[in-house]
């Protein structure tokens, strides 16, 4: 068992039976200031109140180990040991096995049992059983008649059914929290699991296409022998590889939970027009938006993917893209005026449409393309209703 559960356990039901212990010491305050009750439970000489302040001083010294974490245990269970005496003095006094008091020993039972899980530790308030019989037939002499043996075995099976629930409640407690911790380890692997594949979409989406970018370009250098055009493409890299450095800082700023999605949108845009020549129109809107952070990350991954697809394969002059986010709710729509394609043949293999398919349904939004040959493609990203849309 975990040490700190243990001991976070110990402590919580210690302070509870700590009130119950006060609330007693308060009823015989109580006692003491009216002279019937006093004479009922023995409580009228002068020993019996200094017997009161010896039971508040160490209830005290229970209560400064309990709540300041000293030693608390051992103390705990030597105040605890100390009450047994003054409860067989109670139940002797006001009737033995026959005392209305008689609780008192089921009471104690209880508290060792909810305490100290050890069998040897629980052994004490059992004893009181059989001192108060053999005490009881001392002061009263009236012989072991058979109410007595009822009494004992009534109260004998009292204190086994107190100690069979406690043991069975603590035992199924402790199944519970390892249970418990073990789903709490299972859900941090998980959490890791997707945090990994979180990753590893960051770094195809972004550094991955920057690099299959510069590998191509370095092929075609290789290939050439002209030196005008090799000076050419070089320079072509080298912008290719500044697109790569600042793929790499946007994709540090993507995996913070507080990035700016419409700012994010703005630039990508200013950089589908200045790189390719686009005529690129643009509305977004955020009203009220309530996403989380991994929703706006995966609009923005699956925006940039569309815009991706777009600059490389669709030879489109125009561009439009919709972005309207209402609370949780939103409607995305990117579209090119190119030559398209048949969604119907494209290829299954196609990594960068099935992570955009995956991102949406993580989210749980629907996405559809929609694309005929020479008629251009548009992407629709949708969850919820926007009213008024």
């Amino acid at each position: 068992m975990d040490k700190n559960w243990l001991s976070f356990k110990f402590i919580t039901r210690a302070k509870a039976i700590f009130w119950a212990r006060l609330s007693i010491i308060i009823l015989f305050l109580v006692t003491f200031i009216v002279p019937p009750w006093s004479q009922f439970l023995g409580l009228t000489s002068s020993w019996a109140f200094l017997s009161f302040i010896f039971i508040l001083l160490y209830t005290l010294v229970f209560a400064y180990s309990l709540f300041f974490n000293k030693r608390e245990v051992v103390i705990t269970y030597l105040s605890l040991l100390l009450d047994l005496p003054f409860v067989v003095y109670l139940i002797i006094f006001t009737g033995g096995l026959r005392s209305p008091l008689f609780f008192l020993q089921i009471l104690y039972t209880m508290f060792f049992a909810l305490l100290f899980t050890r069998p040897l530790a629980i052994i004490p308030p059992l004893m009181l059983l059989p001192i108060i019989a053999h005490i009881d037939q001392l002061v009263f002499v009236r012989g072991l008649v058979l109410q007595d043996v009822l009494i004992l075995i009534l109260y004998s099976l009292a204190n086994l059914l107190l100690l069979y629930s406690t043991v069975y409640f603590n035992t199924q407690e402790n199944i519970q929290h390892d249970e418990i911790m073990k789903l709490k380890d299972a859900m941090k692997e998980l959490e890791l699991s997707e945090e990994r594949l979180r990753l590893s979409r960051e770094i195809h989406d972004g550094i991955g296409a920057t690099l299959s970018a510069l590998i191509m370009q370095i092929d075609y250098i290789l290939s050439l022998e002209d030196p005008n055009m090799m000076k050419k493409e070089t320079e072509e890299l080298r912008n290719i590889a500044e697109e790569g450095m600042e793929e790499l800082r946007r994709a540090v700023v993507l995996l913070r939970t507080d990035f700016d999605l419409k700012n994010m949108l703005s630039n990508m845009v200013d950089r589908l027009r200045s790189k390719n020549n686009l005529e690129v129109s643009s509305n977004i809107l955020l009203d009220n938006a309530s996403l989380k952070a991994d929703e706006l990350l995966a609009i923005f991954r699956i925006i940039q993917e569309a815009f991706t697809n777009i600059a490389k394969h669709s030879d489109a002059k125009n561009v439009d893209l919709n972005v309207i986010i209402k609370g949780d709710s939103f409607e995305i729509g990117i579209s090119d005026n190119g030559k398209g394609f048949d969604p119907h043949n494209s290829p299954e293999n196609h990594y960068g449409i099935i992570n955009m398919k995956d991102r949406a349904r993580l989210i749980g939004a629907t996405f559809t393309i929609e694309s005929e040959i020479q008629k251009g493609t548009k992407v629709i990203l949708k969850r919820g209703i926007i009213h008024g849309n």
